[in-house]
């Protein structure tokens, strides 16, 4: 009798290692040490990761572990002390932006282990992209010396995808949810071709509201070459 008692409380014992686990978790100050110690002990693993693969390390990476105080941006340059890289001259408009564009001033775009490009690269291989599953719309402009350029719209993604309408507290609402949506004009490289990374940008920027339109020169992305010019923007 003794036995049998000792193995149905062996038995339950992941059972109740588990619900004592999960009512500890519901205290916030526990949630927040384990939250803590389980990133940490990812970053230790990555960092050793890293080391052995021998791959080069982000050095914005561990900016996750400090609060870092967003950097003044130098409008003359137009750069930050690290961040993102804005080339204008010195007028009202450029410190407009400055001033009323977080993303321009923060020391990093996304914290670890979003921001980790290795990560990035191999979640993108992984899991694929969402930018695959977006339609496009070919209009053809026929230009005053009869060469073809073309501008394809991004009309939609998947129906299983809904946007959902965003609104930042004190500030106008973005994208199509205005009442006079932007377009956002993409470029792609000189050969071009819509390479996946440039899906993503279209699906980001359809998800924020924009209206997205990626344009193609003559002889490039199926666009008929009907002249001798080749790279001619129109």
């Amino acid at each position: 009798m003794a036995s049998f008692v000792w193995d149905c409380l062996f038995c339950l014992l992941p059972s109740f290692c588990l619900l004592l686990l999960s009512l500890c978790l519901r205290r916030p100050r526990v949630r927040c040490w384990t939250r803590l110690t389980v990133r940490a002990a990812a970053w230790r693993l990555w960092v050793i990761i890293c080391l052995i693969l021998e791959l080069p390390l982000h050095r914005s990476t561990r900016a996750w572990s400090k609060e870092v105080k967003p950097p003044e941006a130098d409008i003359k340059s137009g750069q930050t002390s690290d961040g993102p890289r804005l080339i204008c001259k010195h007028t009202a408009l450029a410190r407009y932006l400055l001033q009323h564009c977080g993303s321009l001033t923060k020391s990093k775009l996304a914290t670890w282990p979003r921001g980790d490009p290795h990560i990035q690269t191999v979640s993108s291989q992984l899991w694929g992209q969402d930018g695959d599953h977006i339609q496009f719309t070919r209009d053809q402009l026929l230009l005053k010396d009869g060469g073809i350029v073309a501008l394809d719209w991004a009309v939609g993604t998947r129906l299983s995808e809904v946007v959902m309408k965003r609104k930042l507290d004190g500030r106008k609402a973005l994208g199509c949810f205005t009442a006079t949506p932007p377009v956002l004009l993409l470029i792609p490289q000189s050969w071009g071709g819509m390479t996946p990374h440039l899906k993503l940008l279209c699906h980001q920027a359809m998800q924020q509201g924009f209206y997205v339109v990626v344009f193609h020169h003559r002889g490039s992305a199926g666009t008929p070459l009907t002249t001798t010019r080749l790279a001619e923007f129109g």
